[in-house]
Protein backbone atom coordinates (compact mmCIF):
# COMPACT_ATOMS: atom_id res chain seq x y z
CA UNK A 1 0.00 0.00 0.00
CA UNK A 2 1.27 3.81 -0.85
CA UNK A 3 -0.21 6.21 1.53
CA UNK A 4 -0.36 9.96 0.18
CA UNK A 5 -0.77 12.03 3.59
CA UNK A 6 1.30 13.57 6.71
CA UNK A 7 3.87 11.39 8.90
CA UNK A 8 1.28 12.55 11.50
CA UNK A 9 -1.39 10.25 9.99
CA UNK A 10 0.30 6.91 9.92
CA UNK A 11 -1.20 6.18 12.89
CA UNK A 12 -3.99 5.40 11.38
CA UNK A 13 -2.56 2.07 10.12
CA UNK A 14 -1.82 1.04 13.44
CA UNK A 15 -2.92 -2.42 14.43
CA UNK A 16 -4.09 -3.44 10.62
CA UNK A 17 -1.13 -5.72 8.49
CA UNK A 18 -0.56 -3.29 6.15
CA UNK A 19 2.99 -2.72 4.54
CA UNK A 20 3.82 0.77 3.74
CA UNK A 21 5.56 0.55 -0.25
CA UNK A 22 6.46 2.73 -2.54
CA UNK A 23 4.12 3.77 -5.73
CA UNK A 24 5.52 1.70 -8.12
CA UNK A 25 5.18 -1.65 -5.83
CA UNK A 26 1.74 -0.82 -4.18
CA UNK A 27 -1.13 -2.44 -4.83
CA UNK A 28 -3.80 -0.03 -3.59
CA UNK A 29 -3.38 3.56 -2.63
CA UNK A 30 -4.30 5.16 1.32
CA UNK A 31 -4.73 9.49 0.81
CA UNK A 32 -4.95 11.22 4.20
CA UNK A 33 -4.71 14.17 2.81
CA UNK A 34 -1.29 16.20 1.62
CA UNK A 35 1.99 15.50 2.39
CA UNK A 36 2.80 18.63 3.80
CA UNK A 37 -0.39 21.11 3.74
CA UNK A 38 1.52 24.14 4.42
CA UNK A 39 3.12 24.15 1.33
CA UNK A 40 1.54 22.07 -1.13
CA UNK A 41 -1.31 22.33 -3.75
CA UNK A 42 -3.16 19.88 -5.77
CA UNK A 43 -1.29 20.90 -8.53
CA UNK A 44 1.79 19.56 -6.92
CA UNK A 45 0.52 16.39 -7.22
CA UNK A 46 -0.44 16.19 -11.13
CA UNK A 47 2.61 13.63 -11.79
CA UNK A 48 1.80 11.20 -8.93
CA UNK A 49 -2.12 11.02 -9.53
CA UNK A 50 -0.98 10.12 -13.06
CA UNK A 51 1.15 7.54 -12.11
CA UNK A 52 -1.75 6.21 -9.86
CA UNK A 53 -4.53 6.42 -12.59
CA UNK A 54 -1.90 4.82 -15.31
CA UNK A 55 -1.01 2.18 -12.79
CA UNK A 56 -4.64 1.49 -12.78
CA UNK A 57 -4.61 1.73 -8.42
CA UNK A 58 -7.66 1.91 -5.93
CA UNK A 59 -7.48 5.04 -3.91
CA UNK A 60 -9.35 4.78 -1.34
CA UNK A 61 -9.49 8.49 -0.01
CA UNK A 62 -9.85 8.74 4.10
CA UNK A 63 -11.17 12.51 3.83
CA UNK A 64 -13.05 13.92 1.66
CA UNK A 65 -12.88 17.43 2.37
CA UNK A 66 -11.32 19.82 -0.55
CA UNK A 67 -10.21 22.24 1.87
CA UNK A 68 -10.40 23.24 5.60
CA UNK A 69 -9.97 26.33 8.03
CA UNK A 70 -6.96 25.81 10.18
CA UNK A 71 -6.89 29.26 12.12
CA UNK A 72 -6.69 31.90 9.74
CA UNK A 73 -5.64 29.34 6.91
CA UNK A 74 -7.22 27.30 4.70
CA UNK A 75 -5.70 24.08 3.77
CA UNK A 76 -6.13 21.73 1.05
CA UNK A 77 -7.30 18.14 2.55
CA UNK A 78 -7.33 14.46 0.92
CA UNK A 79 -10.34 15.40 -1.29
CA UNK A 80 -8.32 17.76 -2.99
CA UNK A 81 -6.10 14.58 -4.32
CA UNK A 82 -8.43 12.61 -4.82
CA UNK A 83 -11.00 14.71 -7.12
CA UNK A 84 -8.75 14.96 -10.16
CA UNK A 85 -8.48 11.08 -10.16
CA UNK A 86 -11.73 10.96 -10.46
CA UNK A 87 -12.60 13.55 -13.32
CA UNK A 88 -9.62 11.37 -15.24
CA UNK A 89 -11.65 8.08 -14.58
CA UNK A 90 -9.59 6.87 -12.10
CA UNK A 91 -10.97 4.22 -9.21
CA UNK A 92 -11.37 5.64 -6.35
CA UNK A 93 -13.64 5.10 -3.22
CA UNK A 94 -14.40 8.14 -0.27
CA UNK A 95 -14.70 7.67 3.25
CA UNK A 96 -16.28 9.94 5.87
CA UNK A 97 -18.23 12.70 5.04
CA UNK A 98 -19.51 12.86 1.49
CA UNK A 99 -21.11 15.90 -0.90
CA UNK A 100 -24.03 14.65 -2.97
CA UNK A 101 -21.76 16.05 -6.01
CA UNK A 102 -19.00 13.54 -4.98
CA UNK A 103 -21.43 10.72 -4.72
Amino acid sequence: MFHVGPQRDISIFDGLDVRLTPVEAADYVVCSGLFDDTKETPDDYRDLMATIRGRGLFMVCANPDLVVERGDERVYCAGSDCRPLRRHGGRRALCGKTSPSDL
